[in-house]
């Protein structure tokens, strides 16, 4: 008998890597290419000199990973809209909830 754990498809999380390039660039690329690595994560990407204070808020965060390209695109659409604007000013810590009830969950998450 399958677990429901196991019957579930999931895609492959996609890290989004905050570096100034070098040898610590090279680092994570050589151990994304790990064959066990590849069974979990997409190729992670590379987004150079974010300072931390600006991603401390949720809304700051996923506004950077939806330009780095690792949110879907209906949910990257649905939290830059000014709906999604307006939902968080009127209260940060339910937005998200809020500005995603009508997308469609894609398959595998």
């Amino acid at each position: 008998m399958v677990s429901e754990c196991q019957a579930i498809s999931r895609r492959k999380l996609k890290p989004l890597v905050i570096t100034m390039g070098s040898q610590r660039q090279e680092y994570i690329e050589q151990m994304f290419a790990n064959e066990t690595m590849r069974q979990y994560f997409e190729s992670p990407v590379f987004s150079q000199g974010i300072p931390s204070r600006s991603i401390r808020s949720q809304m700051a965060l996923l506004s950077h990973a939806g330009k780095a390209g690792i949110l879907p695109d209906d949910e990257w659409a649905a939290i830059r809209s000014p709906r999604a604007k307006t939902l968080f000013e009127e209260d940060g810590a339910t937005f998200l909830e809020k500005c995603l009830e009508e997308v469609p969950v894609e398959s595998g998450r």
